[in-house]
């Protein structure tokens, strides 16, 4: 999760990695600070997910497909 930690640091849009426990990412997430959203989505045989994190103004949306295994974080 080290690179996780360099990625929130960075002005860097986005940040794509291979799937893993998503309680895992959201664990990490708050412990860097940011505030799970309890509004997470899924849809599709592909089970295409998306979750909100919050930490003042700043909010970045975790998605990912559990089917083909590609996470994402991007900074809005």
């Amino acid at each position: 999760m080290n690179k996780l930690k360099e990625y929130l640091e960075t002005d860097i849009k986005q940040y794509k990695f291979k799937m893993m426990p998503i309680s895992d990412v959201i664990e990490a997430m708050s412990k860097e600070g940011w505030e799970y959203q309890d509004d997470y989505e899924s849809k599709g045989w592909q089970v295409n997910f998306w979750i909100t994190f919050e930490k003042g103004s700043k909010k970045i949306i975790f998605r990912g497909s559990l089917w083909y295994g590609q996470f994402t974080l991007d900074k809005e």
